[in-house]
């Protein structure tokens, strides 16, 4: 979901956010509106993002049947890296998908809220400690939930799930949207420090497209304990480090494929271009 965003490709249909599932993570996917360079010359993914005419929704279908096809074989949710064929086919779509945008104001929309599964991502290995060590297993499943509907409640949260009989780690994220901003918070504006990942200050192609946010507090939450484990990540001494953001560059009319982009990631000569990812939303 920033320095330690998770911006999943893609996620499987979702249940209905209710009290019961609040606590679960979404699923998303991102799709970019401009071919890239090679991504596997360039050591990560970056996906470009433009304004340009909506596509056929023919074409939108054909888009996202050939990136769900491009990832079927990937392992690691992209660790393994991908064949050319499969390069050239992702960027493609992702393109495609970027360029019709889908639903035209993503953090507005209802179909946004809820657990998303990320398939996906151009950047696994990443300066996040959750990326890093977890997003790469396919043992686990990586969600990310998406709680906008309340300004003063906003959260995105990262969970990952070590399965039925182990447990779980869930990162959480105070939030804030264009239209429904969290009183007295402050985005992101400073790159940071290198150890960590660079971070773009590059503002959003579209209004109503970016989440701000800002984690708080993590924890390890194991089947055999009554108790939770408090992640070991000092949140309050870090600051700016803390904060990052991800543009919803892609949300199918349906709710049940996202794109999104990180704020860790380089900036080309025409638009951001940080971390791409794809969810779909859980089933």
């Amino acid at each position: 979901m920033g320095n330690h965003a998770i911006v999943p490709v893609a996620f499987t249909s979702a249940l209905p956010l209710t009290g019961a599932n609040k606590s679960c993570c979404k699923v998303v996917r991102s799709v970019r509106s401009q071919r890239l360079r090679s991504w596997s010359q360039r050591g990560i993914a970056h996906c470009a993002i433009t304004a340009t005419k909506t596509i056929k929704r023919s074409n939108v279908k054909e888009a996202r049947e050939s990136l769900l096809g491009a990832i079927t074989d990937v392992k690691g949710r992209g660790k393994t890296g991908m064949s050319p064929e499969q390069l050239s086919k992702l960027e493609a779509a992702v393109g495609s998908l970027e360029a019709d945008r889908g639903v035209s104001d993503p953090t507005d929309s209802p179909l946004l809220e809820g657990r998303w599964r990320l398939l996906f991502t151009t950047r696994p290995g990443s300066a996040s400690p959750i990326q890093k060590t977890f997003v790469g297993v396919d043992a686990f499943t990586v969600y990310q939930e998406v709680l906008l509907s309340s300004a003063e409640k906003a959260r995105v949260n990262n969970i990952v799930d070590f399965g039925a009989k182990v447990g779980t780690l869930k990162v959480e994220a105070e939030a804030s949207t264009d239209s429904n901003t969290r009183p007295g918070f402050v985005p992101r504006q400073k790159p940071g420090l290198s150890v960590f990942g660079k971070s773009s200050n590059t503002p959003p192609v579209h209004p109503n497209m970016r989440v701000d946010f800002q984690f708080d507090k993590a924890a390890f939450a194991f089947n055999a304990l009554p108790f939770k484990i408090p992640y070991p990540v000092p949140f309050k001494l870090l600051g700016d480090e803390t904060k990052g953001w991800i543009d919803i560059t892609y949300l199918s009319q349906d709710g049940k494929l996202r794109l999104t982009r990180g704020n860790k990631g380089s900036i080309t000569q025409t638009a951001v271009a940080g971390t791409c990812q794809l969810f779909k939303y859980k089933e």
